[in-house]
């Protein structure tokens, strides 16, 4: 796990093109270890693409991404409808965030049993770990895909609007989840729509046509800031 405050990744210059469109254009950004950091933008400002190349899938067009040697990376995307007929209970979804570590095949140990309960129940499921994920809600289904994450004990960890249609529990389980990550050194970015939903927050990145308009809004509360997006 990276040293608090260590630049886990660092983007210079960072320009993507896609189908003739310039996704982002010109970031310069430093994603921290221990803290959380909140990107915010109106649709088609660049939010999901950033995310793309801090997560290492897809490289950019030009400038540099350079991330510090053997930073694990844990990606949560948006959930569709489909994952509700995975034949997975949320401890086996959960359990899969140790295979990083251990691989698919070998038997886990206590310490990663204890893992996965610990991820589990930072997100408030844990009356629900042996329920299947048909069964579950959206918002709880979700939250079982931000306990996967957590449970891989990533050094750098990206949610793209993993609150977003989210009943008002699961935002607090989710938002209370990541303080959790960043607590033990990982460096946390989340795409959000909405500013309330994260509470206190380290860092605001705003896109705007694929450039950084604002940034670094340490210590403050989102709901104190929520006229930046507007």
């Amino acid at each position: 796990m990276p040293r608090p405050e260590e630049s886990v990744v660092r983007l210079r210059d960072v320009r993507v093109d896609l189908e003739g469109h310039r996704a982002l254009d010109g970031v310069d950004l430093d994603v921290h270890a221990g803290r959380l950091t909140a990107v915010i933008g109106a649709n088609g400002s660049g939010k999901s693409t950033l995310v793309s190349v801090l997560a290492g899938l897809r490289a950019p067009t030009s400038g540099s991404v350079q991330r510090r040697p053997g930073t694990a990376v844990a990606l949560v995307a948006q959930q569709t409808d489909g994952s509700a007929r995975l034949p997975l209970t949320v401890t086996d979804l959960v359990t899969m965030g140790r295979w990083r570590e251990r691989g698919a095949f070998r038997p886990l140990r206590r310490s990663d049993r204890d893992r996965v309960a610990e991820a589990i129940d930072a997100v408030g499921l844990a009356r629900l770990a042996r329920r299947p994920l048909g069964a579950l809600s959206g918002g709880q289904r979700q939250r079982a895909f931000v306990a996967q994450a957590l449970a891989q004990d990533a050094d750098l960890l990206l949610l793209d609007e993993p609150t977003s249609g989210l009943d008002d529990a699961s935002r607090r389980a989710a938002a209370s989840a990541l303080r959790v990550a960043t607590g033990r050194g990982a460096a946390v970015v989340v795409v959000t729509h909405d500013l309330g939903e994260l509470g206190e927050v380290d860092e605001v990145v705003m896109l705007a046509e694929g450039r950084i308009g604002a940034s670094v809004m340490r210590g403050r509360s989102l709901e104190n800031v929520s006229s930046v997006e507007g």
